[in-house]
């Protein structure tokens, strides 16, 4: 099924309707601390939540989530960094 996302207590969704497999456009989101959930597209009741996510300024961020609908539902996620600002050389 599709899944819709949101951070903060459902008040920013920021993707919606992503299929098995899809990826999507990185979303700029102000540096914080966030609550993130994922929930079946159409559906009020959270299938993951993550209730700690902390987001770095100027660092790109992928976030994957596993698991399976048809067997015990049992979902993880994986938070990855995918490119920070590059740090100057060692003096």
């Amino acid at each position: 099924p599709c899944l819709d996302f949101r951070f903060s207590d459902g008040i920013l969704a920021i993707a919606r309707n992503i299929q098995y497999q899809e990826t999507t456009a990185y979303y700029p989101i102000t540096a914080g601390n966030y609550r993130m959930q994922a929930f079946r597209c159409g559906s009020n009741r959270a299938l993951l939540n993550v209730n700690s996510i902390n987001l770095s300024a100027d660092i790109s961020y992928t976030f994957y989530i596993t698991g399976s609908l048809i067997q015990s539902p049992c979902y993880n996620h994986l938070l990855c960094v995918d490119a920070w600002p590059p740090r100057p050389p060692p003096k």
